[in-house]
């Protein structure tokens, strides 16, 4: 990742003190797939391990438009560990998620 993304040097535990320090104090924000899209198109790398840990927190809000979002971030700024994490656990989960939707509105047995 050397020279590819800016960083502002806040270690992985200290981040993630930080993000739940700002939910505690002002709430979880309502769109947190609109926000996660926006801290991904910023430039510091930490913003977008922020964006992918809020989008795993707003799975109620995941729908059909899920994988579109999923591509985009997918393409943007990309690097291995976030297209790891998005490509693995948010697609497969997103897919899953989708899935169970449709079994549940259509009466189909999800087989």
């Amino acid at each position: 990742m050397k020279h590819k993304f800016s960083f502002f040097g806040i270690p992985s535990p200290l981040r993630k003190q930080i993000v739940r320090n700002i939910i505690a104090e002002q709430g979880k924000p309502e769109d947190g797939i609109a926000i996660a899209k926006s801290l991904f198109s910023l430039p510091q790398r930490e913003l977008h391990y922020v964006a992918q840990e809020l989008l795993m927190s707003y799975k109620k809000q995941w729908n059909e438009n899920t994988i579109e979002i999923l591509e985009e971030l997918i393409t943007t700024n990309s690097w291995w560990d976030t297209v790891d994490f998005l490509a693995g656990k948010f697609t497969h989960e997103s897919i899953f998620h989708w899935l169970a939707t449709i079994s549940s509105t259509d009466g189909a047995s999800g087989a």
